[in-house]
């Protein structure tokens, strides 16, 4: 009865509110965290996606994006999956995740990749939810990282075990936005460090908060393969779109 009280002065002076558009949010709205006005101009990734990483394609002839086209061989991760489509309003909203202390975002994001993936979770499997990690003095800058908010909210929703400190970031790395694939891949060399071999012979489901060329997940996964861990899968908040590769 307590906490009842108490969850309803809470919902009274700081109620749910829209993560577009800030308006308070009907009790029905609040599932997901969008108003029916917002919810229209956020696109969830839906059918047809790269077959690799989970980009949303345009064309339901293409079985690719153009960067697991030319690299789907070379990946370390099995097959990655989107919630939502980065572009328009959600970059705004990743924006505030990210650097204004809208972490309860995360809730929301897990609650919608539960609808669209419980399935493929289902048949996947995986043992272990593991962030890809911020640098330590990056995250002691910021006051939290994104992706270990993420993580701990799939983490209830899926009922899958979340350990922290397994996978961790051992160096600064310049920002990946402006560099081409090759500097990309360069930049994150040996930066994943595997700590103990809770990983060995287990499936790991890695997420991290924006997915674009697949160079930074590629490389965390690779670290992980590289201590035993059987497969690894993506999920992340947000996908840039794709093209290329037509089916045959």
């Amino acid at each position: 009865m307590k906490n009842n009280i108490t969850g309803l002065f809470a919902e009274l002076f700081y109620p749910s509110r829209c993560m577009v558009c800030q308006g308070v949010l009907s009790p029905r709205e609040k599932k997901y965290g969008l108003c029916s006005q917002c919810k229209k101009k956020v696109s969830v990734i839906k059918e047809p996606f790269c077959l690799k990483c989970g980009k949303k394609l345009f064309d339901d002839t293409l079985e690719y994006c153009e960067d697991c086209e030319e690299s789907r061989f070379g990946r370390f991760f099995s097959k990655g999956r989107g919630v939502y489509l980065y572009d328009g309003v959600m970059r705004e909203v990743m924006y505030r995740f990210k650097y204004k202390n809208k972490r309860y975002y995360a809730a929301y994001f897990a609650r919608q990749a539960y609808f669209l993936y419980q399935r493929w979770i289902s048949d996947i499997r995986p043992d272990l939810i593991l962030p890809v990690p911020m640098y330590r003095g990056k995250m002691k800058k910021r006051g939290y990282d994104q992706a270990e908010c993420f993580a701990k909210a799939l983490s209830r929703v899926f009922d899958i075990p979340n350990v922290g400190g397994i996978l961790s970031r051992t160096r600064s790395t310049l920002p990946q936005k402006g560099l081409s694939g090759a500097a990309r891949r360069l930049n994150l060399k040996n930066a994943f460090h595997i700590r103990g071999n809770l990983v060995q012979s287990k499936s790991i489901l890695l997420v991290d908060d924006i997915y674009t060329t697949g160079a930074t997940v590629d490389a965390a996964a690779e670290a992980l393969r590289d201590a035993g861990a059987a497969e690894v899968y993506c999920m992340y908040i947000c996908v840039g779109n794709g093209k290329r590769r037509r089916k045959k």
